[in-house]
Protein backbone atom coordinates (compact mmCIF):
# COMPACT_ATOMS: atom_id res chain seq x y z
CA UNK A 1 0.00 0.00 0.00
CA UNK A 2 1.80 3.26 -0.93
CA UNK A 3 2.09 6.13 1.95
CA UNK A 4 1.80 9.19 -0.78
CA UNK A 5 -1.14 11.04 -0.42
CA UNK A 6 -2.97 12.55 -3.76
CA UNK A 7 -2.14 16.69 -4.11
CA UNK A 8 -5.58 17.83 -3.85
CA UNK A 9 -7.25 19.02 -6.51
CA UNK A 10 -8.05 22.31 -5.11
CA UNK A 11 -4.33 22.99 -5.02
CA UNK A 12 -3.67 21.69 -8.49
CA UNK A 13 -5.97 24.23 -9.80
CA UNK A 14 -4.15 26.72 -7.78
CA UNK A 15 -0.71 25.91 -9.10
CA UNK A 16 -2.13 25.78 -13.26
CA UNK A 17 -3.48 29.20 -12.14
CA UNK A 18 -0.04 30.38 -11.24
CA UNK A 19 1.56 28.35 -14.23
CA UNK A 20 -0.69 30.70 -16.39
CA UNK A 21 -0.60 33.95 -14.77
CA UNK A 22 3.38 33.46 -14.80
CA UNK A 23 2.74 32.43 -18.68
CA UNK A 24 1.04 35.33 -19.48
CA UNK A 25 3.96 38.12 -17.90
CA UNK A 26 6.20 37.27 -20.62
CA UNK A 27 3.48 38.35 -22.81
CA UNK A 28 2.15 41.70 -20.95
CA UNK A 29 6.03 42.72 -21.04
CA UNK A 30 5.98 41.91 -24.72
CA UNK A 31 3.00 43.94 -25.30
CA UNK A 32 3.93 46.88 -22.94
CA UNK A 33 6.99 47.30 -24.91
CA UNK A 34 5.09 47.58 -27.90
CA UNK A 35 3.01 50.18 -26.22
CA UNK A 36 6.20 51.93 -25.46
CA UNK A 37 8.09 52.26 -28.63
CA UNK A 38 4.81 53.16 -30.22
CA UNK A 39 4.45 55.94 -28.08
CA UNK A 40 8.00 56.94 -28.35
CA UNK A 41 7.33 57.14 -32.19
CA UNK A 42 4.48 58.73 -31.51
CA UNK A 43 6.35 61.66 -29.78
CA UNK A 44 8.84 61.66 -32.48
CA UNK A 45 6.23 62.43 -34.96
CA UNK A 46 5.36 64.96 -32.96
CA UNK A 47 8.31 66.93 -31.90
CA UNK A 48 9.04 66.54 -35.88
CA UNK A 49 5.89 68.00 -36.31
CA UNK A 50 6.26 70.78 -33.48
CA UNK A 51 10.07 71.45 -35.06
CA UNK A 52 9.14 73.94 -37.64
CA UNK A 53 7.16 76.09 -35.53
CA UNK A 54 9.74 75.87 -32.56
CA UNK A 55 12.23 77.15 -35.14
CA UNK A 56 10.02 79.80 -36.76
CA UNK A 57 8.85 81.01 -32.97
CA UNK A 58 12.73 81.03 -32.06
CA UNK A 59 13.78 83.02 -34.99
CA UNK A 60 10.85 85.39 -34.19
CA UNK A 61 11.99 85.97 -30.47
CA UNK A 62 15.52 86.36 -31.64
CA UNK A 63 14.26 88.71 -34.28
CA UNK A 64 12.35 90.55 -31.80
CA UNK A 65 15.49 91.09 -29.46
CA UNK A 66 17.14 92.68 -32.68
CA UNK A 67 14.58 95.09 -33.16
CA UNK A 68 14.32 96.32 -29.30
CA UNK A 69 18.16 97.67 -30.09
CA UNK A 70 16.27 100.88 -29.57
CA UNK A 71 14.81 102.04 -26.02
CA UNK A 72 10.95 101.77 -26.14
CA UNK A 73 9.19 104.77 -25.19
CA UNK A 74 7.73 104.78 -21.72
CA UNK A 75 3.71 105.92 -20.30
CA UNK A 76 4.82 109.48 -20.13
CA UNK A 77 6.19 110.04 -23.88
CA UNK A 78 3.57 108.40 -25.36
CA UNK A 79 1.16 110.06 -23.21
CA UNK A 80 2.09 113.64 -24.16
CA UNK A 81 2.01 111.75 -27.84
CA UNK A 82 -1.60 111.30 -27.40
CA UNK A 83 -2.93 114.23 -25.44
CA UNK A 84 -1.13 116.40 -28.38
CA UNK A 85 -1.49 114.53 -31.38
CA UNK A 86 -3.73 117.40 -33.39
CA UNK A 87 -1.49 120.25 -32.17
CA UNK A 88 1.65 118.14 -33.05
CA UNK A 89 0.07 117.01 -36.44
CA UNK A 90 -0.59 120.79 -37.11
CA UNK A 91 3.13 122.20 -36.39
CA UNK A 92 4.78 119.01 -38.41
CA UNK A 93 2.14 119.63 -41.12
CA UNK A 94 3.25 123.87 -41.34
CA UNK A 95 6.89 122.46 -41.25
CA UNK A 96 6.99 120.18 -43.62
CA UNK A 97 4.86 122.18 -45.92
CA UNK A 98 7.69 125.46 -45.42
CA UNK A 99 10.65 122.91 -46.35
CA UNK A 100 8.73 121.47 -49.23
CA UNK A 101 8.30 125.54 -50.22
CA UNK A 102 11.77 126.01 -49.48
CA UNK A 103 13.51 122.74 -51.29
CA UNK A 104 11.32 121.70 -53.50
CA UNK A 105 10.82 117.99 -54.83
CA UNK A 106 15.19 117.42 -53.88
CA UNK A 107 16.49 114.18 -52.64
CA UNK A 108 17.55 116.37 -49.48
CA UNK A 109 14.05 116.63 -48.88
CA UNK A 110 12.97 113.25 -47.02
CA UNK A 111 16.07 113.96 -44.68
CA UNK A 112 14.79 117.26 -43.78
CA UNK A 113 10.79 116.00 -43.80
CA UNK A 114 12.16 113.42 -40.85
CA UNK A 115 14.07 115.42 -39.45
CA UNK A 116 11.09 117.96 -38.72
CA UNK A 117 9.15 115.10 -37.42
CA UNK A 118 11.22 114.09 -34.91
CA UNK A 119 12.10 118.08 -33.73
CA UNK A 120 8.28 118.85 -33.59
CA UNK A 121 7.68 115.61 -31.60
CA UNK A 122 11.21 116.75 -28.88
CA UNK A 123 9.91 120.30 -28.90
CA UNK A 124 6.76 118.89 -27.14
CA UNK A 125 7.89 116.64 -24.62
CA UNK A 126 10.83 118.55 -23.87
CA UNK A 127 8.20 121.31 -23.15
CA UNK A 128 5.95 119.02 -21.18
CA UNK A 129 8.23 116.56 -19.51
CA UNK A 130 11.40 118.44 -19.77
CA UNK A 131 13.68 116.04 -21.09
CA UNK A 132 14.44 114.20 -24.59
CA UNK A 133 13.65 111.16 -24.94
CA UNK A 134 16.16 108.39 -26.21
CA UNK A 135 13.25 106.66 -27.96
CA UNK A 136 12.98 108.67 -30.23
CA UNK A 137 16.80 110.14 -30.70
CA UNK A 138 18.19 107.10 -30.90
CA UNK A 139 16.13 105.59 -34.02
CA UNK A 140 16.38 108.96 -35.60
CA UNK A 141 20.56 108.70 -35.76
CA UNK A 142 20.36 105.98 -38.60
CA UNK A 143 17.08 106.90 -40.07
CA UNK A 144 18.53 110.15 -41.42
CA UNK A 145 22.11 108.71 -42.31
CA UNK A 146 20.01 106.40 -44.45
CA UNK A 147 17.98 109.43 -46.14
CA UNK A 148 20.83 111.53 -46.30
CA UNK A 149 22.67 108.27 -48.91
CA UNK A 150 19.89 109.34 -51.02
CA UNK A 151 21.68 112.33 -52.69
CA UNK A 152 24.86 110.08 -53.11
CA UNK A 153 27.36 112.47 -52.24
CA UNK A 154 30.20 111.45 -50.16
CA UNK A 155 31.43 114.72 -49.15
CA UNK A 156 28.55 116.45 -47.70
CA UNK A 157 27.78 113.08 -45.61
CA UNK A 158 31.03 113.39 -44.25
CA UNK A 159 30.81 116.56 -43.13
CA UNK A 160 27.33 116.10 -42.12
CA UNK A 161 29.30 112.89 -39.60
CA UNK A 162 31.89 115.76 -39.03
CA UNK A 163 29.56 118.16 -37.69
CA UNK A 164 27.10 116.09 -35.87
CA UNK A 165 30.52 114.83 -33.51
CA UNK A 166 31.91 118.53 -33.36
CA UNK A 167 28.24 120.03 -32.20
CA UNK A 168 27.44 116.98 -29.86
CA UNK A 169 30.69 117.83 -27.70
CA UNK A 170 30.31 120.85 -27.80
CA UNK A 171 26.92 120.93 -26.19
CA UNK A 172 28.90 118.09 -23.47
CA UNK A 173 31.14 120.51 -22.78
CA UNK A 174 27.64 122.85 -22.33
CA UNK A 175 26.69 120.00 -20.60
CA UNK A 176 29.70 119.62 -17.69
CA UNK A 177 29.28 123.33 -17.04
CA UNK A 178 25.01 123.04 -16.15
CA UNK A 179 24.45 124.73 -19.75
CA UNK A 180 22.43 121.79 -20.91
CA UNK A 181 21.52 118.73 -20.33
CA UNK A 182 22.44 115.02 -21.70
CA UNK A 183 19.11 115.14 -23.80
CA UNK A 184 20.46 118.12 -25.62
CA UNK A 185 23.79 116.26 -26.22
CA UNK A 186 22.14 113.91 -28.31
CA UNK A 187 19.80 116.12 -29.51
CA UNK A 188 22.37 118.06 -30.61
CA UNK A 189 23.83 114.87 -32.49
CA UNK A 190 20.64 115.06 -35.40
CA UNK A 191 21.03 118.85 -35.83
CA UNK A 192 24.58 118.46 -36.15
CA UNK A 193 23.88 115.65 -38.96
CA UNK A 194 21.01 117.51 -41.02
CA UNK A 195 22.89 121.17 -41.16
CA UNK A 196 26.12 119.81 -41.47
CA UNK A 197 25.30 118.48 -44.65
CA UNK A 198 24.30 121.86 -46.51
CA UNK A 199 27.47 122.98 -44.68
CA UNK A 200 29.47 124.54 -41.14
CA UNK A 201 27.75 128.06 -42.27
CA UNK A 202 24.10 126.29 -41.87
CA UNK A 203 25.42 124.73 -38.21
CA UNK A 204 26.42 127.78 -37.41
CA UNK A 205 23.37 129.68 -38.30
CA UNK A 206 21.67 126.89 -35.99
CA UNK A 207 23.05 127.52 -33.31
CA UNK A 208 23.08 130.72 -33.45
CA UNK A 209 19.32 130.98 -33.73
CA UNK A 210 18.69 128.53 -30.67
CA UNK A 211 20.91 130.50 -28.40
CA UNK A 212 19.30 133.98 -29.44
CA UNK A 213 15.93 132.04 -29.37
CA UNK A 214 16.62 130.94 -25.59
CA UNK A 215 17.93 134.10 -24.47
CA UNK A 216 14.80 136.16 -25.65
CA UNK A 217 12.76 133.71 -24.22
CA UNK A 218 14.10 133.66 -20.86
CA UNK A 219 14.68 137.78 -20.63
CA UNK A 220 10.67 137.53 -21.58
CA UNK A 221 10.12 134.75 -18.42
CA UNK A 222 12.38 137.33 -16.16
CA UNK A 223 10.45 140.58 -17.11
CA UNK A 224 6.90 138.65 -16.31
CA UNK A 225 8.77 137.02 -12.78
CA UNK A 226 7.69 133.69 -14.21
CA UNK A 227 11.30 132.62 -13.46
CA UNK A 228 14.32 133.42 -11.20
CA UNK A 229 18.14 134.21 -12.39
CA UNK A 230 18.45 130.21 -11.34
CA UNK A 231 15.65 128.67 -13.38
CA UNK A 232 16.47 126.38 -15.85
CA UNK A 233 14.37 126.66 -18.93
CA UNK A 234 14.14 123.42 -21.17
CA UNK A 235 16.37 124.03 -24.26
CA UNK A 236 15.44 121.34 -26.54
CA UNK A 237 12.51 123.11 -27.78
CA UNK A 238 14.94 125.92 -28.75
CA UNK A 239 17.86 123.41 -30.28
CA UNK A 240 14.66 122.19 -32.60
CA UNK A 241 13.49 125.79 -33.78
CA UNK A 242 16.97 126.69 -34.45
CA UNK A 243 17.84 123.87 -36.65
CA UNK A 244 14.34 124.29 -38.85
CA UNK A 245 15.19 127.76 -38.83
CA UNK A 246 18.65 127.10 -40.20
CA UNK A 247 17.13 124.88 -43.30
CA UNK A 248 14.74 127.58 -44.31
CA UNK A 249 16.54 130.80 -44.08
Amino acid sequence: MSDAVPAPATDTAALSGVAGETADVPEAQAQTAADTADADTADADTADAAGPDDGDTAVAEQAGRWLRVFPRPDAETLGVLRADALPLALGAALAVAALVLHDGWSLRLPAHVAFALVAVALTALDARLRRLPDALTYPAYPLLLLLLCLPGAGGPLLGAVLASLVLAFVYYLLALFGGAGLGDVKASALVGLVLGYLGWRSVLAGTVYAMLLAGVWAVALLVARRVGRRSQLAFGPFLMTGALLALLV
